[in-house]
């Protein structure tokens, strides 16, 4: 029997109700069961943003399981509040149900979410239903923030050093595998590694915050850093320099063996990169975060080098711009030169 939209609300609220713990200690005033949430007004400026999860762009059936849909889809949207500096409050999401969930995949897709929610400490507290030819979950995420004190795109200045908050390239070479039809399974070591960092991605909910107060500039990077880097020098009318001996100094083990099996370069892949969802700012040398890693340098744009991306690598300077398009990347661009050596 097909899944009825009375059944998947009932589903959902069943779930979605057991974190009402978290529910009645995150100013949430009314949760799930009316038309609408009441929640009481957040303290500071409010910071919103949606974002989607469509089948056949972010995911596929045989790739994903509906916990991994659940994890990708809540994480990817919260990344979205936390590079700006935000404290995720609520969450609302809304589910086009393609004629492949069934009431199984439903209730396990509900349970992640919860889950998710309760990590990260901010509750589902309401959403929407329809059926459609195919699968997609749209999530709305409010959070909050000082006053005046959201890290925007724009703000970069000259002098300021690049960091990185988190890790870059596993989430490509998990896309990577799973295109070459070697990641089906699970996987183990650095292939286990690498699809659940595509799979299964996490904000940088508990870092990203303490970025305000230090960082001038932020942004996370979903995109890759190819892609991500160009959009945050453009803001900010600066020069985005990306140094790739320092970038490549934070790849780990697990990259560099993946990249040799896919005939690729490690640093290729971290620079092409996509739904990494780490964060690239920008910043002083005296109020960098210890979890933050200098990736590079900002520098004034000039009439004659304009406001833009480079990767520094082997003494030259390499334009960075395109990269990550979700669900149309299956391969990595060589954007390194040939002759390195």
């Amino acid at each position: 029997m097909a899944l009825s939209e009375v059944q998947a609300i009932r589903i959902l609220s069943e779930e979605l109700s057991r974190a009402g713990r978290l529910q009645s200690g995150a100013r949430v005033r009314h949760g799930i069961g009316d038309d609408a949430a009441v929640l009481r007004r957040a303290p500071g400026d409010q910071v919103c943003t949606v974002d989607s999860c469509e089948e056949g762009v972010h995911f596929l059936w045989e790739w994903m399981k509906a916990e991994d849909v659940a994890q990708k889809s809540f994480h990817s949207a919260v990344s979205d509040v936390v590079a700006m500096g935000g404290k995720t409050a609520w969450v609302v999401c809304h589910l086009s149900l393609g004629p492949r969930v069934t009431a199984s995949w439903l209730r396990d897709f509900a349970r992640a979410q919860a889950s998710c929610s309760e990590i990260v400490g901010a509750p589902v507290v309401g959403g929407n239903v329809s059926f459609a030819s195919s699968t997609s979950v749209v999530t709305s995420v409010v959070g909050h923030v000082d006053p005046g004190k959201a890290l925007l795109r724009s703000g970069a200045r000259a002098g300021d050093e690049l960091w990185l908050l988190g890790s870059v390239g596993l989430a490509r070479a998990g896309l990577l595998l799973l295109q070459r039809g070697g990641g089906r399974a699970r996987g183990r070591g650095a292939l286990a590694v690498a699809l659940r960092a595509f799979r299964t991605p996490e904000a940088q909910f508990r870092e990203g915050p303490k970025l305000v107060g230090r960082a001038h500039a932020c942004l996370d990077i979903s995109d890759g850093i190819k892609r991500d880097a160009a959009q945050l020098a453009v803001a900010s009318g600066v020069r985005v320099i990306v140094e790739a001996d320092r970038l490549e100094a934070t790849l780990s083990e697990e990259l560099f063996a993946l990249a040799r099996q896919l005939g690729v370069s490690a640093l290729e892949l971290a620079i092409e990169g996509g739904e990494d969802y780490a964060l690239l700012a920008t910043g002083p040398q005296e109020k960098r975060p210890k979890l933050c890693r200098v990736i590079g340098r900002i520098e004034p744009a000039t009439r004659v080098r304009k406001a833009g991306a480079s990767l520094f690598w082997g003494g030259r300077m390499t334009g960075l711009s395109g990269g990550f398009v979700h669900g149309r990347n299956r391969q990595v661009a060589h954007v390194l030169p040939r002759d390195r050596s």
